[in-house]
């Protein structure tokens, strides 16, 4: 895992909750721009930033529903 990948998982997970963060948040708190923070993360994990947030929400929605 890269420090980049490190930095933007931490992120996101700070704002998992915030349904008002997205990619031009993302993209800020990550200090790159939007462009930038798509062609990093695709060619680290094959997927652009807003799947990435999404996939991460659904992750942590599942967690919470096996809770229950």
């Amino acid at each position: 895992m890269t420090l980049m990948f490190s930095i933007a998982v931490k992120i996101i997970n700070e704002h998992l909750s915030d349904s008002s963060f997205g990619v031009e948040l993302f993209a800020n708190k990550i200090a790159l721009g939007r462009a930038t923070l798509h062609k990093k993360l695709v060619a680290l994990v094959g997927e652009p930033p807003s799947e990435l947030i999404k996939r991460m929400r659904l992750g942590k929605a599942v967690k919470l529903l096996e809770k229950t």
